[in-house]
């Protein structure tokens, strides 16, 4: 890939303009857009570095959602967004192998965001969700306890249509990545569905 040599040097450019204390909402969204296309076209030279970005973006979403649960700031939930968004292009983008050890991690976070976040951090939440559980496959059953109340809850969302139609995705994605072993949450999910109709 071309931009290889100059990858880590981007990266570092674009995440120093990000947090820029005078960033406004133009900058950031521009900032988080130019990462993630970086990611996406990142050859697998650069899968190390991409695995390096993973903490970084990790712990600067813990902050948000901290900040979040005292001040309902649009600006700190549009970051929530912007994060949840590159995470969820680094999890599409590595593979297993790379992101085994940092799955339970993305889904805490994904889950800390769907419990204080507004709708645009859900739609992307529940993104980052989805490509855990593509990627976890039938392993993702280990979530279930603490993330089934929440995918109900975005399921009954009616008014936010796009965070209900992600959920109905993800619910499919579910079924399909663990097979049988949904039965202990069917009914329930069944049961929203018909709610739906």
């Amino acid at each position: 890939n071309p931009l290889t040599k100059y990858f880590y040097d981007l990266m570092k450019s674009l995440l120093d303009a990000s947090n820029r204390e005078d960033a406004d909402q133009g900058l950031m969204a521009s900032a988080y857009e130019c990462i993630a296309s970086l990611i996406h076209t990142a050859g697998k030279d650069s899968y190390e570095t991409i695995k390096k970005l993973i903490p970084h973006m990790l712990k600067r979403l813990e902050m948000s959602v901290n900040k979040s649960k005292n001040n309902s700031d649009t600006n700190n939930v549009n970051i929530q967004a912007y994060i949840c968004g590159t995470l969820v292009v680094c999890i599409r983008k590595l593979p297993v192998s790379i992101l085994g050890s940092f799955m339970d991690t993305f889904m805490l976070a994904f889950l800390e965001v769907l419990k204080c976040g507004t709708s645009v951090c859900h739609e992307e939440a529940l993104l980052g969700v989805t490509e855990v559980v593509r990627k976890t496959k039938d392993k993702c059953m280990r979530y279930m306890k603490a993330f089934t109340p929440l995918l109900l809850k975005s399921l009954n969302n009616v008014l936010e249509v796009r965070v209900c139609g992600i959920a109905i995705g993800l619910a499919g994605d579910i079924v399909e990545a663990v097979g049988s072993k949904i039965k202990p949450i069917a009914d329930n999910l069944v049961q929203h569905f018909l709610n739906l109709l």
